[in-house]
């Protein structure tokens, strides 16, 4: 439903409603403008009122909010990003951008809705101003741990934060966006395949138009050294990865992308000339749904053979083993937050077979991990954490790679988002054994600027090629 209020900027109210066509962008009034948050105010602040839900008293629906938020920022085909800013009196509501609250004793909607998205947007370009959602605490009971008779938190967040960043009500079952809901239902926790369109089509990794393709740009020493087109639409990426001698001359990066039902690896050479294509057989998930790829060393002899590509799974994380020929599908266990993961270099006791990995947990703070990949009897893989540490001044992770240094060791380097919505690359250098266990922040060795990445695009991801240099991936519109 669309109104017009008497401030300055209209409002468009969205809802859920307790009852037992795809997810798509909402518009502003006249049906013409989409109605979506700017890629300048990426990460996207928002609070969570003190309290919380009446119902709960250990905290767990704040986090469950947090998760829902995460939810959508974790679509790799789409722009979306967000920064938990901290817990907010009531009073303060009316002085930010975007907040979560619950309202137990006045609601003032039917009570057939459960919860409300409120959006404040400039009628001109459709560019949301504030955002509020709204959680019916006087005409129902909130529950996150499966309570069958009261209203699941993250379900009904998850939702609401499609609303939150622009999306309309689907009539469709089975998508986070279906417009109704059941007491106890868990479902719309995970985004359906629709759900992932939509927020590709509202937030384009290529800008507003949604046209573009990628382009490698090859950084030495924190400046750029060269820009390659490769040719992939941007809709279709994936990710990046360093592969080793059998795929190209030298070191060589891999871009990823999917299309026609299956994974396509498009090689670079170390001066960013194209050195070939080869297809995987199918990695049957939306390509929306892939974390992180990286290449692997299946064989043991130092030549990256295999792609592995970390999805989304309603049952959880699963990393696909893809070689010429075959994929296989593993469950992961120990991994919910990762976002990036690169292979550490073999023979360096005692992670000789580790790898990195990075995410944001849902305090909102970017860690960086090395952990061991194990067999379990279940048939999957658990990663079983050796070294963590919390990473400070960034507020998300772009990639993560292992770089080769010029004295013949190794760094560890990321690709961070500055809060201010920066980029820089961080380092940390061996020995891995010396960094800390509990997650303490663990200040970089070096910290470089990295204001060329932003030029003429969006960094998507990092491999370390050619003798250290970080190679960035950025989609540039043509």
């Amino acid at each position: 439903m669309i109104r017009a209020d008497s401030v300055r900027t209209p409002w468009i109210i969205a809802a859920a409603a307790l009852l037992a066509a795809g997810a798509a962008p909402a518009r502003a009034e006249g049906g013409r403008t989409l109605l979506r948050w700017g890629g300048e105010e990426m990460p996207i602040p928002y609070y969570i009122e003190r309290g919380g839900a009446g119902d709960i008293l250990d905290g767990s629906d704040i986090e469950a909010i947090q998760s829902a938020f995460q939810t959508w920022e974790h679509v790799a085909t789409g722009r979306v990003e967000f920064q938990f800013a901290g817990l907010i009196d009531a009073a303060a509501e009316e002085e930010i951008a975007s907040v979560v609250m619950w309202l137990d004793e006045e609601w003032p909607y039917d009570s057939s809705f459960v919860a409300k998205t409120r959006l404040s947007y400039d009628p001109r370009d459709g560019r949301i101003l504030r955002a509020e959602i709204l959680l019916n605490g006087r005409d129902y009971r909130w529950s996150t741990d499966g309570d069958s008779g009261a209203l699941d938190v993250q379900n009904v967040a998850t939702h609401e934060v499609g609303h939150f960043i622009g999306l309309r009500d689907s009539a469709a079952g089975g998508q986070a966006m279906f417009e109704y809901i059941l007491l106890g239902e868990t479902g719309k926790r995970y985004l359906s395949d629709a759900d992932i369109d939509g927020v590709r089509a509202n937030y384009p990794l290529a800008g507003r138009d949604g046209r573009g393709e990628i382009a490698l740009r090859v950084l030495r020493a924190g400046a750029a050294a060269g820009e390659h087109p490769t040719g992939i639409p941007a809709e279709r990426f994936t990710g990046i990865c360093a592969l080793g001698p059998a795929r190209g001359p030298g070191q060589a990066a891999a871009v990823v992308s999917a299309r026609d039902g299956e994974v396509a690896v498009s090689v670079i050479g170390p001066g960013g000339e194209a050195a070939g294509e080869y297809a995987i057989p199918a990695v049957p998930v939306h390509p929306g749904r892939i974390r992180a790829v990286s290449a692997l060393d299946v064989a043991g002899d130092g030549i990256r053979s295999a792609i592995a590509a970390l999805a989304r799974a309603p049952e959880g994380l699963d990393v696909w083993i893809a070689t010429t020929g075959r994929s296989i599908r593993l469950p992961v266990r120990g991994a919910e937050d990762v976002t990036a993961f690169a292979p550490l270099p073999p023979g360096e006791p005692p992670f000789g077979d580790a790898v990195a990995v990075a995410g944001k947990r849902r305090s909102g703070d970017v860690f960086v991990s090395i952990v061991r990949p194990r067999a379990d009897a279940a048939g999957g893989i658990t990663l079983e954490p050796l070294r963590s540490w919390s990473v400070p001044g960034s507020s998300g992770v772009r990639g993560i790679a292992v770089a080769d240094r010029v004295d013949g060791g190794s760094e560890i380097v990321l690709l961070s988002r500055t809060p201010a919505g920066g980029f820089e690359l961080l380092s940390w250098l061996p020995p891995f054994s010396a960094f800390p266990l509990d997650g303490r922040p663990f200040q970089p060795d070096a910290r470089a600027a990295a204001a060329a990445l932003t030029a003429g695009g969006n960094p998507l991801g990092i491999a370390a090629v050619h003798g250290g240099s970080p190679a960035i991936i950025v989609p540039v519109a043509r």
